[in-house]
């Protein structure tokens, strides 16, 4: 298909599915990866037409104010897609076939960062992309692991899996007694394997149907393995499917006998091996005598926890509630009707603006948990505002302070577990000098640094 021209059709090829004719219809140069921010309105089909009214003005009101020089940030905090709303609008990297089809040319068509797009429809709502960085395809040799792995998986590395097993059978002399393997075959009731209920015979002498190396095929083994992989199939088939299994079985023994010899034939493969099984001791007793001992010790955990609790502590908190405009007029009526607590009033007014006109959070956060709060923050209980924050108005309303303290347990359980794993392990290699002395031989280690430093 790459090697062919626009509109020519190959001649047949086989592939593990069968026989094909493939027909060159276009070409597109490698599109390489995207990293686009989005702001999104949801509008899925199951959305009834006031959902996708509402929908489409925001998303153009959105594009409007992008065009009048908004900044695309500023405007995030409008979207509806919570996952990439957090991370300033920001989506996965992605690249061709990856994303839904009008949202992927839109994507791909964007030039430089910052550039935005339309309004773009999906299948699930309405989007207004920015593109943030356009990547070309990785050079060869950072693909290289890639595409070595998807040669692994695909059925053309067999072929060099057979010849590797060919040279093994070269290496180790590996020889078939063709005379005993008929004698084999000759104990197959070929009607009954057919059916897949063949019993293995009775067999007086056992002989050895191959050799390799000093090892020896016995015929019972390969009677074994014919019963255990039999199935229905035409009488006629099985003398070929019993050489098939035959090959299939001499090859597992012969590859097995080569992985029991690494480490003889390969002294850095060796040294690896003695290294995996020393990191795996090493492994299973940390995690016996420090992260297992840690992790169950619930007493030793919560004396951890009163020792340095104050390591994972709350800054200054507030309850509150925060509302945010692009109009100045709204936010000093909602100043207004929050100081007064018209709740009522305050509810209708946010009712008969757009949900676009008026962004609202609420919760208990620390200063540094929103922007806003760089222009906006007091301790006291009350009503505060409106406040100028870059092109909009803040108001806020602070129902309570809560002073810096530690963190409970249940909140950083996770991190207190792991500090007193820190400790239980300092503790574990002082004991272990104490009991193992280490002697350092400081002149040939100073030798050895200067060689590897030339």
């Amino acid at each position: 298909a790459f090697n062919q021209g626009i509109g020519e059709i190959s001649k047949p090829i086989r592939s593990q599915y069968g026989y094909h004719l493939i027909k060159t219809t276009d070409r597109r140069p490698e599109s390489g990866t995207v990293r686009v921010r989005q702001i999104f309105f949801a509008a899925g089909e199951r959305a009834d037409k006031e959902e996708k009214a509402r929908a489409l003005r925001s998303i153009n009101e959105i594009h409007q104010r992008l065009e009048n020089g908004e900044d695309f940030m500023d405007l995030v905090t409008y979207s509806e897609d919570r996952k990439t709303k957090s991370r300033g609008g920001e989506m996965p990297e992605f690249g061709i076939n990856k994303m839904m089809p009008a949202f992927e040319i839109a994507a791909f068509e964007l030039q430089q960062p910052g550039d935005y797009s339309g309004p773009i429809q999906t299948n699930i709502g309405w989007h207004v992309i920015q593109l943030i960085e356009k990547k070309p395809l990785p050079s060869f040799e950072n693909l290289e692991k890639e595409i070595l792995a998807k040669i692994k998986r695909d059925n053309r590395s067999q072929l060099g899996a057979a010849k590797f097993v060919k040279s093994l059978k070269m290496e180790y002399d590996f020889t078939v007694n063709e005379r005993d393997y008929k004698r084999a075959v000759a104990l197959v009731n070929k009607a009954s394997f057919a059916k897949g209920n063949w019993q293995i015979p009775k067999v007086r002498y056992d002989r050895v149907i191959a050799t390799y190396a000093d090892e020896e095929l016995l015929m019972s083994e390969l009677l074994e393995f014919w019963s255990m992989n039999q199935k229905p199939m035409q009488e006629s088939s099985v003398n070929e499917y019993l050489r098939l299994l035959f090959e299939v079985h001499a090859n597992d023994r012969i590859i097995g006998y080569e992985d029991s010899q690494l480490e003889n034939k390969y002294p850095e493969f060796r040294n690896l091996v003695r290294e995996y099984r020393e990191g795996i001791l090493l492994f299973d007793l940390t995690q016996e005598v420090v992260w297992d001992k840690a992790a169950k010790d619930s007493l030793g955990i919560y004396n951890h926890y009163e020792k340095v609790k104050f390591d994972f502590s709350w800054e200054d908190r507030i309850r509150y509630k925060l509302w945010v405009t692009s109009d100045e007029k709204i936010a000093k009526k909602i100043y207004k009707r929050a100081a007064n607590n018209k709740i009522d009033k305050l509810k209708k007014l946010l009712e008969e603006n757009e949900a676009l006109t008026v962004a609202v959070s609420e919760g208990v956060a620390e200063r540094k948990d929103e922007i806003v709060f760089n222009n906006i923050w007091e301790k006291e209980q009350g009503v505060f505002g409106p406040v100028a924050i870059g092109d909009g108005f803040a108001v806020l309303q602070v129902f309570n302070f809560i002073p810096a303290s530690p963190k409970a347990l249940n909140e950083v359980k996770g991190l207190v577990i792991a500090s007193y794993q820190n400790e239980i392990e300092k503790a574990w290699i002082a004991e272990l000098k104490e009991k193992f002395p280490v002697s350092i031989n400081k002149k040939v280690r100073d030798s050895l640094f200067q060689e590897l430093a030339d």
